[in-house]
Formats: C-alpha cells, structure tokens, sequence
C-alpha cells in the first residue's frame, strides 16, 4: 500500500544540515505512513555517510537516490519527484529544516478541506549556516495565488514550505523542465494554471541563506544569469498557456529594464542589443532612466559607479534613490 505522504528532498554537500532537515521531518505529529525520499547530487562532503546511517535507522520511510556523478539540481529534483508514491507530496531542500510539528498534519487537513487547491505553502523564518534567525520582515502576503500573479511578479513561495497533490506530477514530463533554471518556479505555474494555490500565514519552514564566500562580481554575474534564466520561464508558460499579448510585453519590458544595468557591468552587449531590439519591436515608451544607461553605455566613468553600486549590498539603496532622482529631474 502507498505511503499517504511523500517528503522529497534534494542534497549537495549538506553534511552540516541534513541531520537536522531529516529530524525536522521524522518528528512531526502524524497518524498517516510517509516515505522520505533523497536525492544526493554526487556529494564530496559526508553527506551520504549521514544519509545512510538514517537508512538504516529507518529503513521502511527513507530511500535513497545515490548519483554516481553529478547531474545538476533539476534532473536530482525531477527524478526523485518521479519516485514519490503519496497522494501527496511535500518538499524540502537539504539545508532547511521544518519548525512546526504539525506542519504535515496542518497542510493535509487543509487541501482536504479546499479541494480546488492543488498546492499550499506556509510562511517561513530565514537561518544563517549556524540555524540563527536573522532579521526577518513582516511580509502581509496574500492567502490566494493564481497564474497571473505568479508569472507577472515571480515571488518566492518557500518551496520547502510546499505540499501538493501527487497529480500534479504530470507536468513534470514537459521537457523544459530538464533546462530551466528554477524547476519549482516553472511547477508553481502549471499547477497554477489548473488551480488555486494558497498560502498559509504560519510559520512551519526555516530557510537557509548561505554566507557566500563568491566575489562580488561574481554574485552579480549569478544573479543576472538567473534573472535571465526566470525570463526564460516567463515566456516559456506564456506561450505555453496562451497569455495576452500585453501581458507578455510588460514582461519583456521590465526584465529588460531591470537588467540593463547588470548588462552594462557585465559587458554583456548580446542582452543590451536584445534589449533596444524589443524596446523598438513592441515600441515599448523607455523611461528617463533607462534612456540614460543606453546612452551612456560606453562611458567607463558611470560603468564603474554602477559596478561599485550593485556590487555592494550595503549600499544598493543608493542606485535606487538615484534612480528616482533621474527620474524626477526628468
């Protein structure tokens, strides 16, 4: 007989959390079988050491995906989503962990209770590498998400807070999911498109940042390469679900708004072509702004304050203040 409930998760040298990400999971307050399925990337670190001694001790709920090289996060993703045998299955990267023991239990009884849901996530706290809370903002988020909402604004949706029904899995078979940079956003829009998505305004879920030890250039270099992978995903499912025309524009624009600063520090000029291209194909009006960073794209000068500006956390407030200051003066 199935398991009521399938936990996946994904690992890569999570030797320092898994521990606790599994403890978080095996100790919630249930009276239904479940099975926790792990996917580990190929892991240097002692991570399958952990993830076998926890086989062992609990060999009917756990098994195993063990890669002999490494495949990336999404085909690890997608195959142990293929294995998951619940009628409903949760989600959980190997670095968070679940804060609320009755998290399952609460989520199950509320698909249960709305079955024109197809997905609930919870709200969350964010952890630093040593499971300290750091400063977290009071976001007032809406209870109900749909594809519109989703695909325009891409908000996070704590998928270590997820749980689905098992049906949605079909939509795993699309191929693009094999390529995209962000499997789980691409799934929040298929579901979506089928059905409501909620949001419950309790915390069950600790999510991870991790104190990057990257150069700065090189954050700002991932960042945009996943800002461009986003908008790849974005007029993927716009063609794919047949979205207005407008919707699609406004898209266009605003990633490539957004991204023309990035492009400049960056050199990248195949993206800042692309980006006049469509400014003039879907005569999209440009504002003062952005009219300033094209104009003045070669000049070294401004190229290198706009690098010490989105190169520093601290201070990013400041490209934005004199963002809105250009465009005031205007």
């Amino acid at each position: 007989m199935p398991p009521f409930v399938s936990v996946v998760i994904t690992t890569f040298n999570h030797q320092n959390f898994i521990s606790k990400t599994l403890e978080s999971i095996l100790s919630q307050n249930v009276n239904f079988d479940f099975e926790i399925i792990i996917g580990d990337d190929f892991s240097t670190d002692n991570t399958r050491y952990i993830l076998n001694e926890f086989m062992n001790k609990y060999p009917e709920i756990i098994r195993l995906q063990l890669w002999n090289s490494n495949v990336g996060a999404n085909l690890n993703w997608l195959t142990i989503m293929s294995q998951a045998n619940g009628k409903y299955i949760a989600n959980c990267d190997g670095d968070d962990f679940w804060t609320n023991q009755n998290k399952l239990k609460i989520q199950i009884e509320y698909l249960q209770d709305h079955p024109d849901c197809g997905l609930v996530w919870t709200d969350f706290i964010t952890v630093d590498e040593q499971s300290v809370t750091l400063k977290n903002q009071d976001i007032k988020r809406p209870t109900q998400f749909d594809f519109l909402s989703i695909i325009k604004s891409k908000p996070f949706l704590a998928p270590s807070s997820w749980l689905f029904r098992s049906n949605f899995k079909v939509h795993l078979l699309d191929h693009h999911y094999t390529t995209n940079c962000d499997g789980t956003f691409a799934f929040a829009l298929d579901i979506a498109s089928h059905s409501k998505i909620s949001y419950i305004p309790l915390i069950t879920t600790a999510y991870r940042v991790h104190n990057k030890s990257q150069t700065n250039y090189l954050n700002l270099y991932s960042k945009f390469k996943f800002s461009k992978g986003l908008h790849d995903i974005q007029m993927y499912y716009c063609n794919k679900y047949h979205t207005s025309f407008d919707i699609a524009k406004t898209l266009k624009c605003k990633h490539y708004k957004s991204g023309l600063p990035y492009s400049l520090i960056l050199n990248d000029e195949n993206f800042l072509n692309e980006a006049i291209i469509n400014f003039n194909k879907y005569n999209i009006s440009i504002d003062f702004f952005t009219n300033f960073l094209i104009i003045l794209r070669n000049n070294t000068i401004m190229i290198k304050f706009l690098k010490f500006i989105y190169s520093n956390a601290g201070i990013h407030k400041i490209g934005s203040i004199i963002k809105s200051t250009l465009i005031r003066l205007h």
